[in-house]
């Protein structure tokens, strides 16, 4: 069965006490005939999606917030003067946030935590090694960042700063078919049609929480991109 006959999976009535068919000759009974009616004429049909990304940054190792030197204390980040760097606290679109810490301190230790909304406003948290010398990407694309959590260091000789990854994420989970994660089916850039379509949608987990796409020609600030997708309205 398509995946269209899922689309009223998570509706309920309005008034439950009109959507029964306790009596299939009265009101209850029609509108609850009305409901199936309808789930069954869209059973055939399948549920797709537009995603358009107007001039989405690139990627960028200090767009959330600029280098700060670490602390030999835990500090919490959470003012909107924190998040300092070009972006600030919010990602739109939705990116996976990315930690760059310096060569210069000692081996950095632990993680940090970052908390914030996600595209449809839920809470979200995820932890992000601190690696010396290197960027960590997160794999959760973020909306919104309310604060990011970094534990005592063993000096103040190290920096680090948060940015935002390439991926691009989804408003919606594509869905798998037999095993196979589908694919968009058409793909704009900067007002062209990419034939055949080059960019990726990564599969969606509960840690994302819809996926990303990933254009061929990375966002730089100026490109466009528009992405039509069958997605899974239960997810």
């Amino acid at each position: 069965m398509s995946n269209g006959s899922r689309l009223f999976s998570n509706m309920v009535p309005n008034k439950p006490h009109l959507g029964g068919q306790n009596r299939p000759d009265g009101l209850k009974g029609e509108v609850g005939k009305l409901r199936a009616d309808v789930a069954a004429t869209l059973a055939g049909l399948v549920a797709n999606t537009v995603d358009e990304f107007t001039n989405p940054p690139a990627a960028s190792v200090n767009s959330v917030k600029l280098a700060v030197a670490s602390s030999t204390s835990a500090v919490k980040y959470r003012k909107a003067s924190d998040f300092d760097g070009a972006l600030g606290p919010t990602l739109s679109p939705p990116r996976q946030v990315s930690v760059t810490c310096s060569n210069s301190a000692p081996t950095w230790v632990g993680s940090v935590t970052v908390k914030g909304l996600d595209v449809d406003g839920k809470s979200l948290t995820e932890t992000i090694a601190l690696t010396n010398n290197a960027t960590t990407t997160g794999l959760k694309c973020f909306a919104k960042i309310l604060e990011i959590d970094v534990p005592a260091q063993a000096d103040a000789l190290g920096t680090f700063s948060v940015g935002h990854a390439a991926p691009i994420g989804l408003s919606k989970s594509p869905v798998t078919r037999a095993g196979l994660l589908m694919q968009a089916t058409v793909e704009v850039m900067d007002g062209a049609l990419i034939a055949p379509v080059t960019g990726v949608l990564s599969t969606p987990a509960a840690h994302l929480p819809h996926g990303t796409y990933t254009p061929a020609a990375a966002p730089n600030g100026a490109h466009d991109y528009a992405i039509y997708y069958e997605y899974d309205p239960t997810a």
